[in-house]
């Protein structure tokens, strides 16, 4: 019975010796395998093994009474702790067997077999003395010799090698012959021993496996009783050497890092919970390394043990360190450049400001840490004076980077607003993961101020060359428009006449108000407001004009059938005009000359036919590498040039669908060619055709100038039209009347409203008044400032219709026609 729990009993104290005893997993596998064993041991014919727990439940019924019977209760009476053998009935047979109490099983344990069995070979032991005592006792003697051979030195032998398994040693051999049921039993344990061995064998290979260095220590000395192959490699120390050291051995050996220290910590184990620390170790080479220790106390072969689990941290520490030697060199240098500096995590929430960023947003690094970057970065768009969203959720969003728009402005902590250029990029982990982002930003409000200062200085050198040629053309308009009119009163009996001189003088103004337009868009730029326009006029008018009094020669002669564009007149007339500027400055003497030529094309970047505009000087020309930068802003070769001129054509030739090139060749020249779309582009809002229409017979309109002469001339206009016209001076006095018409029930049908008004509401405040009362109120915006946005985007603010001032009565009606059209 003892051999048949030894094998059991060994592989618990292994499943202890590696630390494993409390788990539950590795218990159950080893009684499970033990009852499957169990099950199937059978010792000679009629002997099995039972198993029964401590209240009676069957968990091996080999052979035993039925649980319901009397002789089971009477088995189950006899069972007691401290009990050897037993003896029951199982019907008709009486059975005897060898009984233990197996304490892990909290169950007990039997091998049994019919008494006739058990004891069959001594009634056989018996009659064979008594008839070889009766017959010889010679024989008997040979026979007690015989009994003394075959079958008690075999047990001797068996229990000899039984003692060595108990004490351990798997390796020990059985010798000699045995028979009958000796050898069967020899075999049997032999093949236990062999499982015993290969499940030694897998526990010792699960021991070694890890990375890990792993000790079994004695509580009490220090002493290492087991260790697994990762120590001797870990420590560089031969196997068979490392059971004969202590803790101190592979320690620094420096305090903390001492053989006392680590009794220390072994004694707190003993008391506490299990500990993990770092540790400073050596090699046996003396070389000190960094390690992480976990130690745990157990019981292990009947001694109070403790095991740890050592695991190298050295090139984790040495990682650190470096680590924190480039986050220190950041941070000096994120402190050190002249950009703020803010970044985040991917939830957006700010980790680092560096000093430049903890001066322009007014918080400081301890101060911003943590909050989210919209309440650290607050900024506002200039033009709308909205604030802007946060940078960091569109960056987070698409994992790109993102360039903050020129008009934001940063308002600092304590109000304060800079004009900022700022760009925000995803940070990315080794696997390309956005994990934050970082904004750099900076200051560019003095930037802007001295290139404010800078255009206005490129102006007033623009307006002083175009000076001479402004006045020129404004006293020859004024002389047409003045004889015109002296005429007009002198010949006012001859109508046919004075109808032609009063003609002439309307051109004169058309050409003013031409004039002042290219004055406008000089100045201010702006979306083009398009109309169907002589292109060959505007470059023969703006070129002549640089030109007018210099040495410098014009060839212009354009082909009969150019094809018709629609664009705002002035500021294509400013191209013409920058671009013959430019080459007027680089050439100075007589002789030289400037060709245009304009014809038409197909290329393959427009969707429909185009116009070519080609300008061609015999200047100086210029190097590849100026080339490439012509169209930047602020980049001139003048040694007073604010750089501004070309960048501006390139605006306008974009902004009207187009493209501008530029080729030259150092002493060959330079060439610039603008392609334009033929017929209306979709970049361009058309104005309205010449023709006069037909419109409503009789309007109510209210007209809001601030020009006493403006309103006085609507007033008679829109009598004469046969409209009943009302004016204002001011949005507020519109509102009012607007108002009262609709109280008495005669609404106006139309209301012409000047865009702005000096020191009071213009139209563009007061016609979103106007159709919260009356959300179908026809309002028509009016101004000299043909380039406002509000003018090439009326419909977006609300606005029906525009009319750019001056403007004739045959351009009122079309507007009034076409409005009254649209909307009945």
């Amino acid at each position: 019975m003892q051999s048949c729990l030894e094998p059991i009993n060994q592989r618990y104290q292994t499943l202890a010796r590696v630390g494993l005893e409390d788990s539950r997993s590795h218990r159950q596998e080893i009684k499970d395998e033990a009852y499957t064993f169990l099950r199937n041991y059978q010792y000679k014919k009629t002997g099995s093994i039972f198993v029964v727990s401590r209240e009676g439940d069957l968990i091996i019924p080999a052979d035993l009474p039925d649980s319901t019977s009397a002789d089971y209760r009477l088995f189950m009476d006899k069972l007691e702790p401290d009990i050897d053998t037993i003896e029951y009935k199982v019907g008709k047979r009486k059975r005897i067997g060898v009984v233990h109490y197996y304490q892990p099983w909290q169950s007990y344990i039997g091998l049994a077999m019919d008494r006739r069995e058990l004891f069959a070979p001594r009634d056989l032991f018996v009659k064979i003395n008594v008839v070889v005592l009766a017959v010889v006792l010679a024989i008997a003697a040979l026979f007690t010799l015989a009994i003394h051979l075959l079958l008690i030195r075999p047990i001797i032998r068996l229990s000899h090698f039984a003692d060595q398994l108990s004490n351990g040693d798997l390796q020990a051999r059985v010798r000699g012959r045995f028979i009958l049921e000796l050898a069967t039993m020899k075999e049997d344990i032999i093949r236990m021993v062999a499982t015993l061995i290969s499940r030694e064998e897998k526990y010792r290979a699960v021991f070694n496996a890890p990375g890990d260095a792993i000790f079994i220590q004695d509580a009490g000395t220090g002493k290492i009783l087991e260790a697994n192959n990762t120590v001797a490699e870990m420590y560089g120390y031969d196997p068979r050497e490392i059971l004969q050291l202590t803790v101190g051995d592979i320690s620094a050996g420096y305090h903390p890092y001492t053989m006392e220290e680590a009794a220390k910590r072994v004694a707190g184990v003993e008391s506490r919970r299990p500990q993990r620390f770092e540790w400073h170790a050596r090699r046996r080479n003396g070389e000190l390394f960094w390690v992480d220790v976990s130690l745990r106390a157990f019981d292990f072969g009947g001694r109070h043990c403790v095991l740890a689990v050592v695991r190298d941290i050295e090139a984790q520490k040495e990682a650190a360190r470096e680590l924190a030697a480039e986050k220190e060199q950041l941070a000096i240098t994120l402190r050190s450049i002249g950009e703020g500096v803010i970044t985040t995590d991917d939830r957006g929430s700010v980790i680092l400001v560096n000093r430049v960023a903890e001066d322009l947003t007014g918080w400081s690094q301890t101060e911003a840490a943590g909050r989210p970057l919209v309440d650290i970065f607050k900024t506002i768009n200039t033009e709308t004076g909205k604030l802007s969203p946060d940078p960091s959720t569109a960056v987070l969003r698409k994992g790109i980077q993102i360039e903050l728009p020129h008009d934001t402005m940063l308002v600092a902590r304590d109000g304060t607003r800079r004009h900022i250029s700022a760009s925000t990029a995803p940070i990315r982990n080794l696997t390309s993961e956005v994990v934050g982002v970082v904004l750099v930003f900076r200051d560019i409000s003095e930037k802007l101020r001295m290139e404010q200062e800078i255009l206005k200085i490129k102006k007033l050198e623009s307006v002083g060359v175009l000076a001479g040629g402004i006045a020129h053309d404004f006293n020859n308009l004024l002389a047409a428009i003045l004889g015109n009119i002296n005429l007009a009163r002198l010949q006012r009996n001859d109508h046919a006449h004075v109808d032609q001189l009063l003609t002439e003088a309307e051109k004169a103004c058309l050409r003013a108000r031409n004039l002042t337009q290219q004055l406008l868009t000089f100045s201010k730029g702006g979306e083009p407001v398009c109309q169907p326009s002589d292109l060959v006029e505007i470059i023969h008018d703006n070129a002549g004009f640089v030109l007018r009094g210099t040495p410098i020669a014009l060839s212009f002669n354009p082909p009969p059938d150019l094809w018709p564009v629609e664009i705002d007149p002035g500021q294509i007339g400013q191209v013409i005009q920058n671009i013959v500027l430019n080459a007027r400055q680089a050439m100075q003497k007589q002789g030289d000359l400037i060709e245009i030529e304009a014809d038409n094309c197909r290329e393959p970047d427009f969707s429909s036919d185009c116009v070519r505009i080609t300008i061609r000087d015999n200047g100086p020309g210029m190097e590849q590498p100026l080339l490439d930068k012509i169209f930047d802003p602020y980049f001139t070769t003048k040694e007073k040039g604010s750089g501004l001129g070309l960048a501006i054509c390139h605006s306008i030739i974009k902004k009207h669908g187009g493209i501008i090139q530029v080729s030259s060749e150092a002493g060959q020249g330079t060439v610039f060619t603008l392609k334009l779309p033929a017929g209306r582009p979709e970049h361009c809002r058309p104005t309205t055709p010449m023709e006069r229409p037909a419109g409503p017979s009789r309007l109510k309109v209210l007209i809001m100038d601030d020009e006493e002469m403006i309103r006085s001339l609507a007033m008679e206009i829109f009598t004469a039209l046969g409209h009943e016209p009302h004016t204002t001076s001011d949005g507020a006095a519109a509102l009012a009347a607007y108002a009262e018409a609709m109280t008495r029930g005669t609404p106006f049908d139309l209301v012409i409203m000047d865009l702005t008004i000096p020191g009071g509401m213009g139209g563009r405040e007061a016609v979103d008044k106007i159709l919260a009362m009356d959300p179908t109120a026809r309002v028509v915006v009016a101004s000299g400032y043909s380039n406002d946005p509000v003018m090439a985007h009326y419909r977006d603010h609300g606005f029906v219709a525009m009319l750019v001032k001056p403007f004739r009565i045959v351009d009122l009606e079309k507007i009034i026609a076409e409005i009254f059209v649209v909307s009945p």
